[in-house]
Formats: C-alpha cells, structure tokens, sequence
C-alpha cells in the first residue's frame, strides 16, 4: 500500500476515533451517576436483600433498585463499545490480532452480563407484585423473584464472569497500549493498575464477601484510576481523530515557548511547594473519598431507610465518633488546597495571573465555610449531643438533610468549583496543561449543571452535596497527579537553566 492509500485509510478511521472519544466521556459521566447513586442507596450491602426487600426497594426509589442491581454496568459497557472498537482501530497495524480478540472477548463478556442481569425483570416483577391482590400472586411473585436474584445479582458465581471479563479486558488493551506506544505509558499504567484493583474487588465481593469493606477500598480506587483512563483514553482519541498519529511517550510539554514563559516566572521553591501540595492533595483526597463513601447515610432521601427520624437528633451518640470522623479529612483538605491554588498563582504568566488571583479567593472562599462548617461540628453538636443538650441542634447537625450543615458544605465546594474555572484559564499550553485545563472547566459545568438539575427537581440540598463532593473529589485526585507532574518539571527545568 503506497503512502497516498495509507493517509486515505487513516482518515476513513478519524470518526470511528472521534466517536470512541465521546463515548469514553459518556462512560465517565455514568460512573459519576452511578457513585451518586450509590450514595442514594443508602447503606446496601450486596447480596443482602430479599425479593421482597427488592420489590419494595423499586416502590420506594426504582432508580436505586436498578443501579444496585447493575443497570449501570449495561449502559456504561454498552456505551464502551465504539470505545473499544477505536482502541482496536488504533493498534490495528500494531498488535492487530491481541486487539482484535480483546474486542470479541469484551463483547462475549458484556453479552453474557446483560443476558444475567436481574435488574429489568426484578422491575417488572415489583410492579407486579405491587399490583397483586392475593398472598398467594404475592408468593408465587416473590419465588421468581429469588430465582432470578440467584441467577443475576451482581456479585454472584453467575454474574462473575461479566464483571471479571471487562475488567481484565480493561487490563489487555492497557499492555497493547503500552507495547504499541500510540497512547502515553502514564494511561497504559494508569489503566493496568486501575483495571487490576477492580478485578481484585471484583473477585472479593464474589467469592469472600465477609472482607467487603476491605474489598471496598480497592474498587475506590480502581474506580479513580479506571475514570481517569477513560479521560486519557478519550483525550488520545481525539488526537488521533484530528489526524494526530505520531506516537506517543511519556507526558509532554510540546508548548517550549510557553513552558519557558512560565518557569521565568517560578522558583524552585515554589515548585517544590507545588509539588508537595498536590501529592498532599491526591492523598488527603483519597482517605476523604473513601471515608466519606465508608460511612452510612442515616436519615433523609437518600438513607436506604431513615434510622434517624426529624429532629435528627434521636440516638445519634451512638454514632459519635464514628459519623463524624470523615471529617477530619475534609478539614486538611481544605488549607492544602488553598497552598496549592496560591502556587498554580505563582506559576502562572503575567498575563493569566488576574485569573489565578480570583481562583485564589475563591479558594479561601472555600476554605473558610468548610472548616467553620467541619469545627462546628466538633465543638459544638458533638460536644452538645454527648450532654444530653440536643434543643436546637436540628438545623446545625449533618443529619439534616436540608440543614445548615448540607447547605454551607454545598457552598463550600460550589466555590471550589468556581476556583477551578478561574484557575482553568492559566493553563494554556501543551499537552499536560491542556488535559488540567479541561478537566476544572468541566468539573464547573457538571457542579452547574447538576445544582441546575436538582433545583428544577425539587431534590433536597443533600443530593446536590452528594454530587458536587463526588465531582470534586475525583477531580481533585486526577488533577493533583496532573499537577505534581507539571510542577515537577518545572522545577527540572528550572535546574537545568540554574546549570546553564
């Protein structure tokens, strides 16, 4: 095939890539969904409910009952389909038949998962089962009910084929990745450890499910890091859909002009500030993400039932300190993060420092309404509680799921929001500073859009609390690795002019 063929053929690819691009997008904003409604669902263990306790569950929230029961998944790995085909469609003069059997054996896995899965006939049957009018319709009901429970619950021996498959899939097309070399070695290895901790929990919530929480832990974090191979992947993608073919190795910075602006600008001492602070970032992120997620919803919608009844203050010094010590936390979070948007204000240009001074003082904006937020809990509800002092906690308490306590946190992290658009605007260079900056411009819109949503929905305030922390997390762990790397060159090559 001469050259002229081969471009001819490259470009009848740009839309397959294109496509796989925003379907790897798609298959992130589910996943946000899914983790808010994971929070929704209250306290529900896998493989704990009944039929009947299923039926009653799709009465009450059928949103619910369809994610617990992994209607996610089809709509997530239905989506992910172009995805990987466009992954094959990249390393197809590479690793051609590696790439090509990855695909059939991720579209076997996904098929066997869908024809399984017992979210949509459990639906049907609780509607069914809300409708009967004798014990015994309701019986008889409730039997099938069970039967296709044991059949395709999620974390069963006969969904676990599905859920492996993908996963490993996952970790397949990593090593074509970092073999072919089209896509950086930071998304193979940020896909294989990703994959790899999924298929860990996986395998644990199947088959060892007395260690579910510890297993919890892994699919957090394989959840993080498989998010952020999707935003790579997709970001590749489009690349290769604008006719960018040229192999890729580590991250670059491919705007020299612009990096050298910017180093004239810094230090080495706030390049070591920087990086530190995004490493602290990434940390403290993670243990506020999975504590977070670790402790329970007791009262409110999106409690799997209200154990703590209005005035939300009932009982609840039996769950002193436990509640309260994801808290803890969230508190580090907020000064690291105000020291890391004050070095991302030194590191801009001249000319982009206006943006990076408002983003600034919405950090501190941040800052001071969480850690009030946080502090009055320890030094006033907790304190109050355990003496027995409950009048008038109703509102302060984080139990309410309109109360004060929701309300200033969702302000609180609606600022950060606000700081990551204006912070947004001082990365404008190459690759690295490309993927940040799109990354804080659409966690402001998702934050927007979701606040627009809920409101127009009537919700309680707690679920726009629930989504904007889930968005900000994920962003604040993806962008703090992105920022620990920028930082780091920075400061090599600020060395390496000192040396010059």
């Amino acid at each position: 095939m001469n050259k002229s063929n081969a471009e001819t053929e490259d470009s009848s690819w740009n839309w397959i890539y294109k496509i796989g691009g925003v379907a790897a997008l798609i298959a992130v904003l589910i996943f946000l969904l899914d983790i808010v409604l994971t929070f929704g669902g209250g306290n529900i263990r896998y493989g704990t409910l009944t039929a009947i306790d299923m039926f009653k569950l799709f009465q009450g929230n059928w949103l619910v009952g369809l994610r617990y029961l992994g209607f996610m998944n089809i709509i997530s790995w239905t989506v992910s389909i172009p995805l990987f085909f466009a992954l094959y469609a990249a390393h197809r003069r590479v690793f051609k038949p590696y790439a090509a059997l990855a695909l059939i054996l991720y579209l076997v896995g996904v098929a066997v998962y869908i024809s399984n899965n017992a979210a949509i006939p459990i639906f049907v049957l609780s509607v069914k089962y809300a409708a009967a009018t004798t014990d015994a319709q309701r019986t008889l009901l409730a039997a099938a009910g069970e039967a296709i429970l044991a059949r395709g619950e999620d974390f069963t021996p006969s969904s676990f084929y599905g859920l492996f498959v993908t996963g490993i899939i996952g970790i397949v097309f990593s090593f074509i990745m970092l073999r072919g070399r089209i896509f950086s070695k930071t998304t193979a290895y940020t896909g294989i450890l990703g994959f790899l901790l999924l298929s860990i929990y996986i395998i644990w919530a199947t088959f060892v499910p007395v260690f579910y929480d510890m297993a919890m832990i892994f699919g957090i974090v394989g959840g993080i890091l498989s998010t952020l191979w999707y935003i790579l992947v997709a970001r590749r993608l489009f690349q290769l859909g604008k006719g960018v073919s040229k192999r890729e190795g580590e991250w670059e910075l491919t705007n020299q002009a612009t990096s050298n602006i910017k180093v004239s600008n810094l230090n080495s001492m706030v390049s070591r500030i920087g990086f530190w602070s995004a490493i602290l970032t990434v940390v403290i992120t993670t243990v506020f993400f999975i504590a977070g997620i670790l402790t329970p919803a007791r009262s409110g919608p999106i409690a799997n039932a209200p154990i703590i009844p209005y005035p939300y203050t009932t009982g609840i010094a039996s769950f002193i300190p436990m509640d309260y010590l994801w808290l803890y936390p969230g508190i580090l979070l907020a000064p690291t993060f105000v020291v890391l948007m004050a070095c991302i204000h030194y590191y801009a240009s001249d000319d982009k420092k206006i943006f990076s001074h408002i983003g600034l003082s919405f950090a501190l904006i941040y800052a001071a309404v969480i850690i009030t937020d946080y502090f009055i809990q320890f030094t006033v509800v907790i304190p109050s509680i355990l003496n027995g002092e409950t009048a008038g906690l109703s509102l302060i308490t984080q139990y309410n799921p309109h109360g004060i306590f929701i309300a200033l946190e969702a302000t609180g992290y609606l600022m950060m929001s606000v700081a990551f658009l204006f912070a947004a605007a001082v990365f404008a260079g190459g690759r690295l500073e490309s993927a940040i900056r799109w990354l804080f411009v659409l966690s402001f819109v998702l934050a927007i859009g979701s606040f627009v949503i809920f409101s127009l929905l009537s919700y309680d305030i707690v679920a726009f609390e629930v989504t904007i922390l889930t968005i900000n997390w994920i962003v604040l762990i993806v962008s703090g690795i992105l920022l620990s790397i920028l930082f780091k060159r920075a400061g090599q090559d600020i060395l390496k002019e000192e040396v010059n």
